[in-house]
């Protein structure tokens, strides 16, 4: 390799740089350089250049844009280091298209420059999506291009003069966050980059979402009291509230007053619909009227993620982006009232979960490179951490869930899909059934039905069923007699009778058509005889279940039965 600095700036100056070469004429170059990351100016343009000699020498145009910021009023945010293409005509040297936020145009070698984002033939969207990626010309004709950007991909038959969208049939949404209604399964929101938030109403029936804000999407809620209310999130401008399936936006973010960090927590309280909780770049904030005031309660900068304590939803954790230093750890005891600083399993903290059922356990994730070091617990409200990694590969971990009905069962969503533990990390297998290869970044546990719901940084949203073992053995022996289950089906209560032939303790657990426990319905030491055991038809929490099938596990000693029962409402 030969360096070409001549005309060029000094290497210290390079950032992301894109270059293009004209297929026709190979010794025309053009380079667009954009200031590093360490430089003050990180993101803007240093320079755009061209060379007529392969590279011996580089001329500075001079173009009145900065093609990689936007123009006020946007504070002149600079993303050179990530939106930055240059594309020089295959045919043409004086034909060059070049951006990263929006898309300008040529026709004399850079003498001027042209904004080319319009597209007046798009009814809904007249112009190209910002934040642009890639650029291709078709090589059988050089008038048909095409612009890869954060909106998709758009496609010219005239050089830009006017773009058509060309994502039919493209599942390549990049999903920050996801949520689903606590009472309509069908219902499920989400947060993208850079597509705004968008909603399903009919997930068991259709593919089709609607978008109801625009820019960068992140957290968002369904009410759990009102599915027609939701919460979320947007870049930089704070959080909203949402009526009537996203028709009537309200932005709620009076009394903050520190600036909005790119990420924007935002979070409702397990059991008070009225209070939540946010974060900005300097502090961690909390209402308790539906967002319309906020109060800050803690100085604490850049948190990104909150998980609640699923017994007592007084006890709250947060963690700190890591991308700014060692990542921080806050916990309060009280609601959010008062908060401590404690410490975290080395860095790279990405999620936080609390345990289903035990108070003070909660589990954590880590962006790592190094196999065994990616999954943590805690048992002592965060103060002490154990390592359960197990065999886990050396592949980053984003996000964690844990299953309520067998807490042993654990969901770790990675750069390279999704990961299961069933015997509480000790042992973890690739849970990819069908989906591609591909970042998870988000994952929810939806207990109506018993799906694992994740979003993706680029392959859109999935769900499947949780991991069910194989359909519960019976292990025969002299242990039980005279079993009977009466009615079957259930319709107020059954009965279940048995009778044992020596003293044994008996455990009798109810199953759902999951394979999932949701009720331990009896359990104690019986001395030989018979017994009847009536079952109301609720769950461990009291509610009676929904119609369907059943099943009956009698465990005695070594010898276990499981009997099928029909529930009818």
């Amino acid at each position: 390799w030969t360096s070409l600095t001549s005309g060029l700036p000094p290497s210290a100056d390079f950032g992301f740089t894109s270059v293009s070469i004209c297929d026709a004429f190979p010794n025309v170059l053009y380079a667009g350089v954009s200031y590093p990351e360490a430089s003050p100016a990180c993101g803007e343009m240093r320079g755009f250049y061209k060379t007529s000699d392969g590279g011996a020498t580089w001329t500075a145009l001079s173009p009145s844009y900065d093609f990689y910021c936007y123009p006020p009023p946007f504070d002149n945010i600079c993303q050179g280091w990530y939106g930055n293409i240059t594309s020089v005509s295959p045919v043409d040297t004086n034909i060059v298209f070049t951006g990263g936020v929006y898309l300008y145009k040529t026709f004399d070698a850079g003498a001027n420059w042209y904004y080319y984002d319009y597209s007046p033939a798009e009814l809904d969207y007249p112009w190209v999506h910002p934040d642009h990626h890639s650029f291709g010309w078709d090589p059988q004709n050089p008038n048909t291009v095409y612009a890869f950007c954060d909106g998709g991909v758009y496609k010219s038959t005239n050089q830009g003069y006017h773009w058509y969208l060309k994502n039919n049939g493209l599942v390549t949404t990049q999903f920050y966050y996801i949520a689903s209604s606590a009472t309509n399964p069908n219902i499920a929101l989400c947060g993208t980059q850079d597509n705004g938030s968008w909603c399903n109403l009919h997930l068991d029936t259709s593919k089709t979402w609607k978008q109801f804000q625009t820019g960068d999407g992140f957290m968002v809620s369904v009410d759990y009291g009102n599915e027609n209310v939701w919460y979320g999130s947007e870049l930089y401008a704070g959080r909203f509230r949402i009526t009537l399936n996203g028709d009537s936006v309200e932005q709620r973010n009076s009394g903050i007053i520190s600036s909005n960090y790119f990420t924007t927590p935002f979070v409702m309280h397990p059991t008070n619909r009225a209070t939540f909780f946010t974060a900005t770049d300097s502090e961690i904030y909390r209402t308790d009227d539906t967002c319309h005031n906020w109060t800050s309660v803690y100085g604490a900068p850049y948190m990104i993620a909150f998980a609640f304590d699923h017994v007592n939803p007084d006890i709250i954790y947060t963690v700190q982006d890591p991308y700014f230093t060692i990542t921080k750890f806050c916990r309060s005891l009280d609601g959010g009232s008062t908060w401590l600083t404690g410490t975290l399993p080395m860095n790279k903290v990405i999620d936080i979960e609390c345990h289903p059922d035990s108070s003070g356990v909660l589990f954590a994730v880590r962006s790592s490179y190094n196999a065994g070091e990616n999954i943590w617990k805690s048992v002592d409200y965060g103060a002490t951490w154990t390592n359960i990694s197990g065999d886990f590969p050396g592949v980053p971990a984003n996000a964690i869930c844990i299953d309520p009905h067998n807490t042993q069962h654990l969901y770790a969503g990675t750069d390279l899909g999704m990961y299961l533990s069933i015997d509480g990390g000790h042992t973890w297998n690739s849970f990819n059934d069908n989906l591609p290869n591909v970042m998870v970044t988000d994952i929810h546990y939806y207990e109506p039905d018993g799906t694992i719901r994740i979003g993706t940084h680029g392959r859109g949203y999935w769900m499947t069923k949780a991991f069910v073992p194989d359909a519960l053995p019976d292990e025969f022996g002299t242990c039980f007699n005279n079993t009977r289950i009466f009615p079957n089906p259930l319709t107020d209560q059954t009965m279940i009778s048995f009778s044992l032939s020596s003293p044994s303790s008996v455990t009798i657990k109810i199953y759902n058509n999951l394979g999932q426990c949701i009720h331990t319905l009896y359990n104690q030491k019986n001395g030989a005889g018979a017994y009847t055991v009536t079952w109301d038809g609720n769950n461990s929490n009291g509610v009676k279940v929904a119609a369907g099938v059943y099943y009956v596990r009698m465990i005695c000693e070594e010898t276990a039965r499981t009997v099928k029962l029909n529930v009818s409402r």
